[in-house]
C-alpha cells in the first residue's frame, strides 16, 4: 500500500508540474498576443 501511495503522489506531482508548464507556455503565448494588463490570469 505504501508503494502505491508513493507512486500516486509522484504521478500527481508530475502531472501538476506538466500542467503548470503547459499553463506557463500558454500564458507566454497569449501575452505575446494580448497586453499583460488585459490578461485575466495575471
Amino acid at each position: 500500500m505504501r508503494v502505491l501511495d508513493h507512486y500516486k503522489q509522484n504521478t500527481t506531482r508530475t502531472h501538476r508540474l506538466l500542467y503548470s508548464v503547459k499553463l506557463c507556455s500558454a500564458q507566454n503565448q497569449s501575452i505575446n498576443v494580448i497586453p499583460p494588463t488585459s490578461h485575466p490570469l495575471l
